[in-house]
């Protein structure tokens, strides 16, 4: 049973054979989609701490984890941002991983000592309906935990059966939007930074200023361009009107970001694009799509904004079903040696 750590050259293949053994694939763990999220977080740079348990050359989990510093000088350790990411071997039987949780356990607490980590951010996807190892291990340890609730849709559905699943208001929006919007999807092999940077300019002219570093843009232009992301363009009477980046892998698409103009509100521009990606997504072999987070009037600490159940109830609307993870956060006691 070996440890290898993200510094070793051999990491980042045995790390790529893990990640297509998992069953979920989240994109947002992808390359370029981590160099994204490292320069979305703009207080620090990020030591990568990911490592990989293996046996005879075998992968059989690893943790995709770097270390920051918040402004307020704490060490944290998360997934460059996102949660932390956990993956065991699907292929291996869980009596044969007893080892390799040793060794997990024995490599994230050495971590957490050596560079004095104040709180590890991780999201249990519960898959089966079970605590993941390293997510029993953190709430053994005093972590808390609250639930979190996204929309997935199994793209295993027919078409017409993902269609009957929308929400009925949304099929004739949907349907609005073929009629009067030119589509298009761009992928790597079609991508061109003139396409980023209509899209940025929406993105300004929506948001009324620049919300994000302009190099963020250029790494999404390598996402699409590296396949780890496409994109849709809505254009309406030749004007761009609206616009969405979707995060993907083999198996699992990720509504991104959009835009649209303010001033077509009013219009359903956003229904086409999301229903065309669902559609592509599932073109290209993915088994999930989620639109995101689903937020409820009572639920969270602070409580969801208006804007946000708004958002909330738009998502939900394309169908699929409401599924729980476990945001668990464990913290350092002030106590602690």
């Amino acid at each position: 049973m070996k440890i290898v750590r993200a510094s070793t050259s051999d990491f980042s293949k045995l790390w790529q054979r893990l990640f297509v053994k998992s069953t979920f694939q989240h994109p947002l763990y992808q390359p370029w989609n981590i160099k994204y999220y490292e320069a979305l977080a703009q207080e620090s740079q990020f030591e990568d701490c990911s490592f990989v348990v293996e046996e005879q050359g075998l992968p059989l989990l690893g943790v995709r984890m770097a270390l920051n510093e918040s402004p307020k000088g704490h060490q944290r350790l998360s997934g460059f941002g996102l949660p932390l990411l956990y993956i065991e071997n699907q292929a291996v039987n869980r009596t044969e991983l007893r080892g390799a949780y040793k060794s997990l356990k024995a490599e994230l607490d050495r971590v957490v000592e050596t560079y004095s980590v104040d709180s590890v951010i991780y999201q249990d996807f519960l898959y089966k309906g079970k605590l993941s190892f390293i997510g029993k291990h953190l709430l053994e340890n005093c972590a808390q935990a609250v639930p979190y609730f996204t929309q997935i849709i199994n793209l295993s559905a027919s078409e017409t059966e993902l269609f009957r699943q929308t929400r009925k208001s949304y099929k004739s929006l949907m349907n609005w939007g073929k009629k009067n919007l030119f589509l298009r999807v761009i992928d790597g092999e079609a991508v061109i930074p003139e396409d980023i940077e209509r899209f940025r300019q929406l993105h300004f002219h929506a948001a009324g200023r620049e919300t994000r570093p302009r190099h963020t843009w250029d790494l999404q232009y390598e996402m699409v361009f590296h396949k780890e992301a496409f994109i849709i363009l809505g254009e309406l009477e030749g004007e761009l009107v609206t616009a969405a980046l979707f995060p993907y892998s083999a198996k699992y698409c990720y509504y991104g970001v959009s835009a649209s103009k303010r001033e077509l509100f009013s219009q359903p521009l956003s229904h086409a694009v999301i229903w065309n990606a669902i559609l592509y997504a599932k073109q290209q072999g993915c088994f999930f799509f989620e639109p995101g987070a689903q937020y409820y009037p009572k639920q969270g600490n602070p409580l969801p904004t208006g804007k946000e159940l708004s958002i909330s109830t738009f998502k939900h609307g394309f169908g699929g079903e409401t599924q729980v993870r476990l945001n668990i956060v464990w913290e350092r006691r002030k106590d602690s040696v």
